[in-house]
């Protein structure tokens, strides 16, 4: 199933029109087709993520701010909880 999901993502990535009149609706209809398995296909893909947000929360002292640009689909926000806590 896994495989159906990249190959649904990847076609998705390189052939479907963006279609919409506002910022809004041409990112929904960019991720429509890939929702399904877009956080399994960039957990592959960003192999470097959880390493990296494991390093920052070692650095992490109470007080600390956490920004994440574009947070998407959340799945940095999750990883990022460890972090909160360590910041708290």
């Amino acid at each position: 199933m896994e495989l159906l999901h990249d190959i649904r993502t990847l076609y998705h990535l390189a052939f479907t029109r963006q279609r919409g009149d506002t910022h809004q609706e041409r990112l929904e209809h960019f991720y429509k087709g890939q929702a399904a398995g877009y956080d399994s296909f960039r957990k592959r893909l960003l192999h470097g993520r959880a390493p990296l947000i494991a390093e920052i929360e070692k650095l992490a002292r109470p007080g600390s701010v956490w920004i994440d640009m574009g947070a998407g689909t959340g799945f940095n926000l999750e990883l990022g909880e460890h972090l909160r806590r360590s910041c708290s």
